[in-house]
């Protein structure tokens, strides 16, 4: 599977909105927002979410790269 044929997946979209818009709402801005209005203590879940929010696709691309998500060109 191409990376193209791979990224017109409904799921594969779907997880991306998810990644990019729900997850940082729910677990850096919100608890952020909590924090800063005194509802909650202060935590490192907002820190702990940005780097695995960030980092996350870096370290997928490259267990992309490494476990053969791309076809292999023989040479001769």
């Amino acid at each position: 599977m191409t990376k193209e044929q791979f990224l017109k997946l409904k799921s594969v979209r779907f997880f991306i909105f998810l990644w990019i818009v729900i997850f940082p709402i729910l677990f850096i801005a919100l608890p952020l927002l909590e924090m800063v209005t005194g509802e909650r203590e202060n935590e490192m879940v907002p820190l702990w979410a940005f780097g695995v929010w960030v980092f996350g696709p870096w370290a997928a691309s490259i267990l992309w790269k490494w476990f053969g998500g791309e076809e292999k060109k023989e040479t001769k």
